[in-house]
Protein backbone atom coordinates (compact mmCIF):
# COMPACT_ATOMS: atom_id res chain seq x y z
CA UNK A 1 0.00 0.00 0.00
CA UNK A 2 3.00 2.46 0.74
CA UNK A 3 4.64 1.55 -2.64
CA UNK A 4 1.63 2.20 -4.40
CA UNK A 5 0.65 5.69 -2.47
CA UNK A 6 4.33 6.58 -3.10
CA UNK A 7 4.01 6.20 -7.09
CA UNK A 8 0.37 7.82 -7.28
CA UNK A 9 2.15 10.74 -5.39
CA UNK A 10 5.36 10.46 -7.39
CA UNK A 11 3.19 9.89 -10.94
CA UNK A 12 1.11 13.45 -9.43
CA UNK A 13 4.46 15.05 -9.19
CA UNK A 14 6.06 14.11 -12.38
CA UNK A 15 2.56 14.98 -13.72
CA UNK A 16 2.60 18.42 -12.83
CA UNK A 17 6.20 18.82 -13.43
CA UNK A 18 5.97 18.16 -16.87
CA UNK A 19 2.81 20.43 -17.11
CA UNK A 20 4.62 23.12 -16.08
CA UNK A 21 7.35 22.48 -18.38
CA UNK A 22 5.72 22.35 -21.81
CA UNK A 23 3.35 25.60 -20.84
CA UNK A 24 6.44 27.70 -20.11
CA UNK A 25 8.15 25.67 -23.30
CA UNK A 26 5.25 27.07 -25.14
CA UNK A 27 5.49 30.69 -23.83
CA UNK A 28 9.14 30.77 -23.88
CA UNK A 29 8.96 29.78 -27.34
CA UNK A 30 6.60 32.61 -27.82
CA UNK A 31 9.18 35.00 -26.09
CA UNK A 32 11.76 34.15 -28.61
CA UNK A 33 9.74 34.66 -31.77
CA UNK A 34 9.03 37.69 -30.32
CA UNK A 35 12.75 38.56 -29.64
CA UNK A 36 12.78 37.40 -33.22
CA UNK A 37 10.37 40.16 -34.44
CA UNK A 38 12.54 43.12 -32.38
CA UNK A 39 15.11 41.89 -33.96
CA UNK A 40 13.87 41.76 -37.28
CA UNK A 41 13.00 45.61 -37.19
CA UNK A 42 15.89 46.41 -35.78
CA UNK A 43 18.32 44.92 -38.74
CA UNK A 44 15.97 44.47 -41.66
CA UNK A 45 15.50 41.50 -43.56
CA UNK A 46 17.68 39.17 -41.62
CA UNK A 47 15.49 39.15 -38.75
CA UNK A 48 12.15 38.98 -40.12
CA UNK A 49 13.13 36.22 -42.07
CA UNK A 50 14.07 34.65 -38.44
CA UNK A 51 11.00 35.79 -37.12
CA UNK A 52 9.11 33.89 -40.07
CA UNK A 53 11.50 30.67 -39.77
CA UNK A 54 10.86 30.89 -35.95
CA UNK A 55 7.40 31.14 -36.29
CA UNK A 56 6.60 28.08 -38.55
CA UNK A 57 9.07 25.79 -36.48
CA UNK A 58 7.15 26.37 -33.60
CA UNK A 59 3.37 26.16 -35.24
CA UNK A 60 4.86 22.73 -37.09
CA UNK A 61 6.08 21.64 -33.41
CA UNK A 62 2.73 22.81 -31.83
CA UNK A 63 1.04 20.91 -35.15
CA UNK A 64 2.79 17.64 -34.34
CA UNK A 65 2.37 17.52 -30.73
CA UNK A 66 -1.98 18.11 -31.27
CA UNK A 67 -1.59 15.30 -34.32
CA UNK A 68 0.07 12.65 -31.72
CA UNK A 69 -2.93 13.56 -29.03
CA UNK A 70 -5.27 13.08 -31.45
CA UNK A 71 -3.75 9.97 -33.04
CA UNK A 72 -4.10 8.48 -29.72
CA UNK A 73 -7.74 9.43 -29.46
CA UNK A 74 -8.74 8.24 -33.08
CA UNK A 75 -7.23 4.89 -32.76
CA UNK A 76 -8.98 3.13 -30.06
CA UNK A 77 -11.99 1.25 -31.56
CA UNK A 78 -14.33 2.71 -29.60
CA UNK A 79 -12.92 5.88 -28.54
CA UNK A 80 -13.86 5.83 -25.35
CA UNK A 81 -12.96 7.40 -22.23
CA UNK A 82 -10.47 6.02 -20.18
CA UNK A 83 -11.16 4.50 -16.07
CA UNK A 84 -11.05 7.00 -13.83
CA UNK A 85 -7.54 7.40 -11.91
CA UNK A 86 -8.33 6.55 -7.89
CA UNK A 87 -7.67 9.78 -6.87
CA UNK A 88 -10.23 11.62 -9.26
CA UNK A 89 -12.58 8.46 -8.50
CA UNK A 90 -12.51 9.34 -4.67
CA UNK A 91 -12.87 13.44 -5.22
CA UNK A 92 -16.29 12.49 -7.75
CA UNK A 93 -17.78 10.34 -4.75
CA UNK A 94 -17.34 13.37 -2.37
CA UNK A 95 -18.73 16.03 -4.73
CA UNK A 96 -22.69 16.64 -4.43
CA UNK A 97 -23.91 16.99 -7.88
CA UNK A 98 -24.01 13.21 -8.70
CA UNK A 99 -22.32 11.70 -12.24
CA UNK A 100 -24.82 12.37 -15.34
CA UNK A 101 -24.03 8.79 -16.11
CA UNK A 102 -24.96 7.71 -12.93
CA UNK A 103 -28.51 9.09 -13.76
CA UNK A 104 -31.36 8.71 -16.27
CA UNK A 105 -31.15 12.09 -17.23
CA UNK A 106 -33.83 14.33 -18.55
CA UNK A 107 -33.39 16.47 -21.28
CA UNK A 108 -34.13 20.22 -22.45
CA UNK A 109 -33.00 21.22 -25.97
CA UNK A 110 -33.06 25.16 -26.29
CA UNK A 111 -33.34 26.89 -30.23
CA UNK A 112 -32.59 30.36 -30.06
CA UNK A 113 -33.54 31.86 -33.04
CA UNK A 114 -33.18 34.96 -34.95
CA UNK A 115 -35.27 35.16 -38.75
CA UNK A 116 -34.56 31.55 -39.35
CA UNK A 117 -38.47 31.27 -40.56
CA UNK A 118 -36.66 29.17 -43.72
CA UNK A 119 -34.74 26.48 -41.61
CA UNK A 120 -36.80 26.19 -38.32
CA UNK A 121 -39.31 23.80 -38.80
CA UNK A 122 -36.28 21.04 -40.80
CA UNK A 123 -34.61 21.77 -36.90
CA UNK A 124 -37.75 21.19 -34.63
CA UNK A 125 -38.48 17.89 -36.86
CA UNK A 126 -34.92 16.56 -36.09
CA UNK A 127 -35.42 16.85 -32.81
CA UNK A 128 -38.81 15.49 -32.73
CA UNK A 129 -37.62 12.50 -34.70
CA UNK A 130 -34.60 11.61 -32.40
CA UNK A 131 -34.19 7.82 -31.15
CA UNK A 132 -33.64 9.25 -28.00
CA UNK A 133 -37.11 11.21 -26.64
CA UNK A 134 -36.56 14.85 -25.47
CA UNK A 135 -38.05 16.03 -22.50
CA UNK A 136 -38.51 19.72 -23.81
CA UNK A 137 -37.69 21.62 -26.66
CA UNK A 138 -37.55 26.13 -26.16
CA UNK A 139 -37.30 27.73 -29.09
CA UNK A 140 -36.50 31.34 -28.10
CA UNK A 141 -37.63 33.53 -31.16
CA UNK A 142 -34.95 36.84 -30.47
CA UNK A 143 -37.06 39.45 -32.16
CA UNK A 144 -37.25 37.38 -35.17
CA UNK A 145 -38.90 40.42 -38.44
CA UNK A 146 -39.18 37.41 -41.00
CA UNK A 147 -42.93 36.01 -39.55
CA UNK A 148 -40.71 32.75 -37.75
CA UNK A 149 -43.21 33.03 -34.98
CA UNK A 150 -46.20 32.38 -37.54
CA UNK A 151 -44.38 29.66 -39.67
CA UNK A 152 -44.41 28.07 -35.64
CA UNK A 153 -48.38 28.89 -35.43
CA UNK A 154 -49.41 27.40 -38.72
CA UNK A 155 -46.91 24.17 -38.11
CA UNK A 156 -47.22 23.21 -34.43
CA UNK A 157 -50.42 25.53 -33.04
CA UNK A 158 -49.15 28.07 -30.16
CA UNK A 159 -51.78 28.94 -27.56
CA UNK A 160 -50.33 31.49 -24.66
CA UNK A 161 -49.45 30.04 -21.71
CA UNK A 162 -47.61 33.04 -19.95
CA UNK A 163 -46.56 36.44 -19.76
CA UNK A 164 -43.07 37.28 -18.67
CA UNK A 165 -43.56 40.84 -19.11
CA UNK A 166 -40.19 40.86 -20.87
CA UNK A 167 -41.48 37.54 -23.33
CA UNK A 168 -44.41 36.04 -24.35
CA UNK A 169 -44.62 32.44 -23.66
CA UNK A 170 -46.38 29.98 -25.51
CA UNK A 171 -46.89 26.18 -25.50
CA UNK A 172 -47.78 23.86 -28.82
CA UNK A 173 -50.83 21.94 -29.41
CA UNK A 174 -49.53 19.40 -31.25
CA UNK A 175 -46.47 18.22 -29.42
CA UNK A 176 -46.81 19.59 -25.74
CA UNK A 177 -42.69 19.34 -25.26
CA UNK A 178 -42.99 22.32 -27.47
CA UNK A 179 -42.56 25.83 -25.92
CA UNK A 180 -41.98 29.08 -27.54
CA UNK A 181 -40.61 31.95 -26.05
CA UNK A 182 -40.92 35.25 -27.71
CA UNK A 183 -38.79 37.70 -26.65
CA UNK A 184 -37.29 41.38 -27.95
CA UNK A 185 -33.84 41.77 -29.57
CA UNK A 186 -31.05 40.33 -27.08
CA UNK A 187 -28.87 38.27 -28.95
CA UNK A 188 -27.94 34.75 -28.41
CA UNK A 189 -26.62 35.02 -25.34
CA UNK A 190 -29.60 36.83 -23.82
CA UNK A 191 -32.05 34.32 -25.51
CA UNK A 192 -29.99 30.87 -24.24
CA UNK A 193 -30.55 32.42 -20.68
CA UNK A 194 -33.91 32.75 -21.37
CA UNK A 195 -34.26 29.15 -22.13
CA UNK A 196 -31.93 28.08 -19.04
CA UNK A 197 -34.15 29.86 -16.96
CA UNK A 198 -37.27 27.80 -18.50
CA UNK A 199 -35.77 24.71 -18.77
CA UNK A 200 -36.61 21.65 -15.76
CA UNK A 201 -34.20 19.54 -17.13
CA UNK A 202 -30.65 17.52 -15.96
CA UNK A 203 -29.00 18.47 -19.60
CA UNK A 204 -29.22 21.67 -21.32
CA UNK A 205 -28.65 21.43 -24.67
CA UNK A 206 -28.20 24.04 -27.40
CA UNK A 207 -28.91 23.79 -30.97
CA UNK A 208 -28.72 26.51 -33.53
CA UNK A 209 -31.88 27.30 -35.85
CA UNK A 210 -30.12 26.71 -38.89
CA UNK A 211 -28.56 23.18 -37.54
CA UNK A 212 -29.76 19.49 -38.06
CA UNK A 213 -29.11 16.41 -36.17
CA UNK A 214 -28.75 12.80 -37.22
CA UNK A 215 -31.85 11.02 -35.77
CA UNK A 216 -29.08 9.24 -33.24
CA UNK A 217 -27.04 12.32 -32.03
CA UNK A 218 -28.71 12.94 -29.26
CA UNK A 219 -28.24 9.38 -28.31
CA UNK A 220 -24.79 9.04 -28.97
CA UNK A 221 -24.44 12.33 -26.91
CA UNK A 222 -26.17 10.81 -23.81
CA UNK A 223 -23.79 7.60 -24.25
CA UNK A 224 -20.80 9.79 -23.72
CA UNK A 225 -22.05 10.77 -20.06
CA UNK A 226 -22.88 7.65 -19.42
CA UNK A 227 -19.46 6.09 -20.65
CA UNK A 228 -17.67 8.70 -18.51
CA UNK A 229 -18.88 10.16 -15.06
CA UNK A 230 -16.24 12.79 -15.41
CA UNK A 231 -18.51 14.35 -18.15
CA UNK A 232 -19.76 17.92 -17.92
CA UNK A 233 -20.38 19.43 -20.83
CA UNK A 234 -20.68 16.83 -24.87
CA UNK A 235 -20.73 18.15 -28.12
CA UNK A 236 -21.50 16.56 -31.61
CA UNK A 237 -19.51 16.79 -34.74
CA UNK A 238 -20.72 19.12 -37.33
CA UNK A 239 -20.80 18.40 -40.82
CA UNK A 240 -21.16 21.59 -43.25
CA UNK A 241 -24.25 21.19 -45.78
CA UNK A 242 -25.92 23.60 -48.41
CA UNK A 243 -29.13 24.86 -46.85
CA UNK A 244 -31.29 22.48 -49.42
CA UNK A 245 -29.39 19.44 -47.89
CA UNK A 246 -30.70 20.26 -44.95
CA UNK A 247 -33.91 19.31 -44.98
CA UNK A 248 -33.05 15.49 -45.60
CA UNK A 249 -29.77 15.99 -43.58
CA UNK A 250 -30.69 12.66 -41.48
CA UNK A 251 -31.40 10.53 -44.25
CA UNK A 252 -29.21 11.80 -47.13
CA UNK A 253 -26.17 10.41 -48.88
CA UNK A 254 -23.31 12.39 -48.31
CA UNK A 255 -21.60 13.83 -51.53
CA UNK A 256 -18.10 16.11 -51.45
CA UNK A 257 -19.61 19.34 -53.24
CA UNK A 258 -18.40 20.57 -56.28
CA UNK A 259 -17.77 24.38 -55.43
CA UNK A 260 -14.19 24.93 -54.36
CA UNK A 261 -15.62 26.96 -51.59
CA UNK A 262 -18.01 24.15 -50.12
CA UNK A 263 -15.09 22.02 -50.51
CA UNK A 264 -13.21 24.27 -48.51
CA UNK A 265 -15.26 24.30 -45.65
CA UNK A 266 -15.81 20.72 -45.51
CA UNK A 267 -11.87 20.17 -45.20
CA UNK A 268 -12.17 22.81 -42.47
CA UNK A 269 -14.55 21.25 -40.82
CA UNK A 270 -13.31 17.54 -40.79
CA UNK A 271 -9.54 18.64 -39.75
CA UNK A 272 -10.48 20.92 -36.78
CA UNK A 273 -12.95 18.09 -35.16
CA UNK A 274 -9.76 15.48 -35.70
CA UNK A 275 -7.99 18.17 -33.71
CA UNK A 276 -10.92 18.38 -31.18
CA UNK A 277 -10.33 15.13 -30.17
CA UNK A 278 -6.91 15.14 -30.14
CA UNK A 279 -7.26 18.09 -27.65
CA UNK A 280 -9.61 15.76 -25.83
CA UNK A 281 -6.63 13.35 -25.14
CA UNK A 282 -5.45 15.47 -22.52
CA UNK A 283 -8.36 17.28 -21.22
CA UNK A 284 -7.34 20.52 -22.69
CA UNK A 285 -10.36 21.06 -25.11
CA UNK A 286 -10.79 24.76 -25.44
CA UNK A 287 -13.75 24.93 -27.53
CA UNK A 288 -17.41 23.37 -28.28
CA UNK A 289 -19.55 24.22 -31.39
CA UNK A 290 -22.62 26.25 -30.33
CA UNK A 291 -24.43 24.66 -33.31
CA UNK A 292 -25.28 21.48 -30.85
CA UNK A 293 -23.68 20.78 -27.74
CA UNK A 294 -25.24 19.71 -24.29
CA UNK A 295 -23.98 21.02 -20.95
CA UNK A 296 -24.79 19.86 -17.04
CA UNK A 297 -28.03 22.19 -16.52
CA UNK A 298 -26.81 22.58 -12.40
CA UNK A 299 -23.29 23.51 -13.59
CA UNK A 300 -24.29 25.89 -16.35
CA UNK A 301 -26.30 27.82 -13.62
CA UNK A 302 -23.85 27.74 -11.06
CA UNK A 303 -21.54 29.73 -13.21
CA UNK A 304 -23.81 32.01 -14.05
CA UNK A 305 -25.60 30.68 -18.12
CA UNK A 306 -24.01 32.38 -21.04
CA UNK A 307 -22.39 35.59 -20.98
CA UNK A 308 -22.79 38.65 -24.10
CA UNK A 309 -19.26 39.78 -23.28
CA UNK A 310 -17.46 38.37 -26.13
CA UNK A 311 -19.30 37.61 -29.60
CA UNK A 312 -18.70 33.98 -29.07
CA UNK A 313 -20.81 33.04 -26.25
CA UNK A 314 -20.18 29.53 -26.59
CA UNK A 315 -16.20 29.33 -26.80
CA UNK A 316 -16.51 31.94 -23.78
CA UNK A 317 -18.37 29.33 -21.27
CA UNK A 318 -16.40 26.80 -22.00
CA UNK A 319 -13.60 29.01 -20.46
CA UNK A 320 -15.87 29.80 -17.53
CA UNK A 321 -16.60 26.17 -17.15
CA UNK A 322 -13.23 24.83 -17.11
CA UNK A 323 -12.31 27.57 -14.83
CA UNK A 324 -15.07 27.41 -11.79
CA UNK A 325 -14.56 23.23 -12.07
CA UNK A 326 -10.72 23.71 -11.32
CA UNK A 327 -11.13 26.48 -8.19
CA UNK A 328 -14.06 24.18 -7.13
CA UNK A 329 -12.20 20.98 -7.01
CA UNK A 330 -14.50 19.38 -9.18
CA UNK A 331 -13.23 16.52 -11.52
CA UNK A 332 -14.17 17.15 -15.19
CA UNK A 333 -14.15 16.34 -18.38
CA UNK A 334 -15.12 18.62 -21.02
CA UNK A 335 -15.65 15.66 -24.32
CA UNK A 336 -16.84 15.34 -28.18
CA UNK A 337 -19.17 12.41 -29.38
CA UNK A 338 -17.11 11.29 -32.23
CA UNK A 339 -20.48 9.91 -33.71
CA UNK A 340 -23.12 11.95 -33.12
CA UNK A 341 -23.88 14.01 -36.66
CA UNK A 342 -24.95 17.35 -36.98
CA UNK A 343 -25.44 19.00 -40.05
CA UNK A 344 -25.56 23.35 -40.26
CA UNK A 345 -25.81 25.20 -43.18
CA UNK A 346 -22.49 26.58 -45.07
CA UNK A 347 -21.33 30.12 -45.82
CA UNK A 348 -22.60 30.49 -48.92
CA UNK A 349 -20.53 33.60 -50.19
CA UNK A 350 -17.29 34.36 -49.55
CA UNK A 351 -17.85 37.41 -47.58
CA UNK A 352 -20.44 35.44 -45.54
CA UNK A 353 -17.50 32.86 -44.83
CA UNK A 354 -15.31 36.07 -43.66
CA UNK A 355 -18.16 37.65 -41.59
CA UNK A 356 -17.95 34.03 -39.73
CA UNK A 357 -14.37 33.86 -39.55
CA UNK A 358 -13.64 37.03 -38.27
CA UNK A 359 -16.24 36.91 -35.32
CA UNK A 360 -14.68 33.65 -34.19
CA UNK A 361 -11.19 35.15 -34.53
CA UNK A 362 -12.93 38.35 -32.59
CA UNK A 363 -14.51 36.32 -30.02
CA UNK A 364 -11.13 34.10 -29.54
CA UNK A 365 -9.12 36.95 -28.82
CA UNK A 366 -11.75 38.51 -26.21
CA UNK A 367 -11.59 35.21 -24.49
CA UNK A 368 -8.34 34.96 -24.67
CA UNK A 369 -7.71 37.91 -23.25
CA UNK A 370 -10.23 37.49 -20.90
CA UNK A 371 -8.89 34.17 -19.30
CA UNK A 372 -5.04 35.62 -19.60
CA UNK A 373 -4.55 34.64 -16.00
CA UNK A 374 -5.10 31.06 -16.16
CA UNK A 375 -1.76 30.53 -18.94
CA UNK A 376 0.42 28.00 -17.78
CA UNK A 377 -0.72 27.32 -15.06
CA UNK A 378 -0.93 24.01 -13.22
CA UNK A 379 -4.04 24.25 -11.35
CA UNK A 380 -6.01 24.56 -14.45
CA UNK A 381 -4.28 20.73 -15.53
CA UNK A 382 -3.41 20.32 -18.97
CA UNK A 383 -5.67 23.20 -20.44
CA UNK A 384 -3.69 25.84 -18.61
CA UNK A 385 -0.36 24.46 -19.41
CA UNK A 386 -0.57 23.14 -22.64
CA UNK A 387 -3.95 24.67 -24.70
CA UNK A 388 -3.98 28.02 -23.55
CA UNK A 389 0.27 28.66 -24.11
CA UNK A 390 -0.50 27.80 -27.62
CA UNK A 391 -3.62 29.13 -28.12
CA UNK A 392 -1.69 32.37 -27.00
CA UNK A 393 0.62 31.44 -30.10
CA UNK A 394 -2.49 31.02 -32.63
CA UNK A 395 -3.83 34.77 -31.16
CA UNK A 396 -0.45 36.69 -31.44
CA UNK A 397 0.40 34.87 -35.11
CA UNK A 398 -1.34 37.27 -37.46
CA UNK A 399 0.80 40.00 -35.94
CA UNK A 400 4.36 38.05 -35.93
CA UNK A 401 3.75 37.18 -39.72
CA UNK A 402 2.88 40.32 -40.74
CA UNK A 403 5.71 41.79 -39.17
CA UNK A 404 7.94 39.49 -40.19
CA UNK A 405 6.70 39.98 -44.01
CA UNK A 406 6.85 43.73 -43.81
CA UNK A 407 10.47 44.01 -42.39
CA UNK A 408 11.08 41.26 -45.42
CA UNK A 409 9.73 43.53 -48.06
CA UNK A 410 10.82 46.58 -46.74
CA UNK A 411 14.56 44.94 -47.09
CA UNK A 412 14.33 43.54 -50.71
CA UNK A 413 17.75 45.55 -51.29
CA UNK A 414 21.08 44.17 -50.95
CA UNK A 415 23.44 40.69 -52.26
CA UNK A 416 21.36 38.42 -48.84
CA UNK A 417 18.05 39.16 -50.66
CA UNK A 418 17.41 36.16 -52.75
CA UNK A 419 19.68 33.87 -49.71
CA UNK A 420 16.65 35.16 -47.86
CA UNK A 421 13.78 34.75 -50.66
CA UNK A 422 15.20 30.71 -51.14
CA UNK A 423 15.23 30.46 -47.46
CA UNK A 424 11.21 32.34 -46.92
CA UNK A 425 9.99 30.40 -49.82
CA UNK A 426 11.94 26.98 -48.60
CA UNK A 427 10.00 26.92 -45.37
CA UNK A 428 6.94 27.78 -46.80
CA UNK A 429 7.17 24.79 -49.15
CA UNK A 430 8.43 22.31 -46.20
CA UNK A 431 5.70 23.26 -43.81
CA UNK A 432 2.91 22.97 -46.66
CA UNK A 433 4.66 20.01 -47.55
CA UNK A 434 4.32 18.69 -43.68
CA UNK A 435 1.18 20.05 -43.23
CA UNK A 436 -0.48 18.32 -46.41
CA UNK A 437 0.76 15.14 -44.75
CA UNK A 438 -0.31 15.81 -41.48
CA UNK A 439 -3.67 16.91 -42.48
CA UNK A 440 -3.90 13.34 -44.64
CA UNK A 441 -3.07 11.25 -41.49
CA UNK A 442 -5.69 13.06 -40.00
CA UNK A 443 -8.42 12.65 -42.62
CA UNK A 444 -7.89 9.05 -42.79
CA UNK A 445 -7.81 8.60 -38.98
CA UNK A 446 -11.50 10.40 -39.30
CA UNK A 447 -12.33 8.37 -41.66
CA UNK A 448 -13.59 5.34 -39.15
CA UNK A 449 -13.29 7.30 -36.14
CA UNK A 450 -15.81 10.32 -36.02
CA UNK A 451 -18.68 10.42 -37.24
CA UNK A 452 -18.99 7.76 -40.44
CA UNK A 453 -19.65 9.85 -43.38
CA UNK A 454 -16.85 9.73 -45.63
CA UNK A 455 -16.15 6.96 -47.55
CA UNK A 456 -12.46 6.11 -48.59
CA UNK A 457 -12.65 7.41 -51.84
CA UNK A 458 -14.11 10.97 -50.77
CA UNK A 459 -11.68 10.70 -48.27
CA UNK A 460 -8.87 10.46 -50.83
CA UNK A 461 -10.32 13.67 -52.77
CA UNK A 462 -10.32 15.72 -49.82
CA UNK A 463 -6.65 14.42 -49.05
CA UNK A 464 -5.18 15.46 -52.57
CA UNK A 465 -7.40 19.08 -52.31
CA UNK A 466 -5.16 19.85 -49.35
CA UNK A 467 -2.37 21.38 -50.75
CA UNK A 468 -4.75 24.41 -52.42
CA UNK A 469 -6.63 24.18 -49.04
CA UNK A 470 -3.69 25.08 -47.21
CA UNK A 471 -2.61 28.23 -49.50
CA UNK A 472 -5.88 29.32 -49.16
CA UNK A 473 -6.11 29.11 -45.40
CA UNK A 474 -2.72 30.44 -44.62
CA UNK A 475 -3.78 33.59 -46.86
CA UNK A 476 -7.38 34.15 -45.52
CA UNK A 477 -5.91 33.54 -42.05
CA UNK A 478 -3.72 36.18 -42.36
CA UNK A 479 -6.73 38.89 -43.21
CA UNK A 480 -9.02 37.57 -40.78
CA UNK A 481 -6.62 37.82 -38.10
CA UNK A 482 -6.11 41.29 -38.89
CA UNK A 483 -9.42 42.31 -39.25
CA UNK A 484 -10.00 41.03 -36.11
CA UNK A 485 -7.39 42.70 -34.32
CA UNK A 486 -8.80 45.82 -35.98
CA UNK A 487 -12.31 44.97 -34.54
CA UNK A 488 -10.88 44.42 -30.95
CA UNK A 489 -8.89 47.77 -31.02
CA UNK A 490 -11.74 49.45 -31.91
CA UNK A 491 -14.44 47.90 -29.25
CA UNK A 492 -16.80 46.54 -31.80
CA UNK A 493 -19.38 43.72 -31.11
CA UNK A 494 -21.08 43.94 -34.21
CA UNK A 495 -22.01 40.29 -35.51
Amino acid sequence: MRRFFRFQVMHGFLEGFLARLVGWTILGSLGVILAFGVLGIRIGGFGATLLFVAYQVVGLCLALVVTVLAWRRLTRADVRAKPLPKSQSQRLSKISDPPIGRLDPTVCVCVPSFNEKVGIIATVSALLDQTTPINEIILVDDGSEDGTIQVLQQKYGLLLEENLGDAVLFRAQKDRRIRVAMARRGGKAAALNRGLALADSDLFVTVDADTVLARDALAEILAVYARDPLAVAVAGVVIPLPRRALQVAGRWRYRLPRTALALYQTIDYALDFAWRLGWETANGAHVMSGCATSFRKDLLVQIGGFRATTVTEDYEVIHRLRRWCAENDRPHRILTAPRARVFTEASATLSALMRQRIRWFHGFLQTQIAYCRLIGRYRYGWFGTLTLPVKTIDAASPGMVTIALCGFFLCLTGDATVNLGLVIIGTLGARLAIDCAVGATALALRQGAIAPFFNWQQTAVLALALPPYYVVNRSLWLLIGLCAYWRLFTGSHRW
